[in-house]
C-alpha cells in the first residue's frame, strides 16, 4: 500500500510542494510505526480470569476433547 501511495504522489506534479516539505519521509515513518504496532503481541486474559467468568470451562474443554477422540479413534 505504501509503495502504491508513494508512486501516486511522485507521479503527479500537484504533490511536488508537499514532497519537498517531507511528505515521502512522513509516509515511510508512518509505515514503519504501523508495522511495529501490527506485530506487537496482544494482551491476553489469564486462564484464572476465564475460569472465574466461566467456572465450567475446563469440564467443557475436557468433554469436547473426549468427544473428538471418540469421533476419530
Amino acid at each position: 500500500m505504501t509503495e502504491k501511495f508513494l508512486r501516486f504522489v511522485n507521479t503527479h506534479k500537484e504533490f511536488g510542494a508537499f514532497l519537498e516539505n517531507g511528505l515521502a519521509q512522513t509516509i515511510l515513518q508512518v509505515e514503519q510505526k504501523t508495522e511495529k504496532q501490527l506485530f506487537e503481541t496482544p494482551q491476553t486474559v489469564s486462564w484464572e480470569r476465564v475460569s472465574n467468568k466461566l467456572p465450567n470451562i475446563f469440564y467443557d474443554l475436557i468433554e469436547v476433547v473426549e468427544s473428538e477422540k471418540r469421533r476419530f479413534f
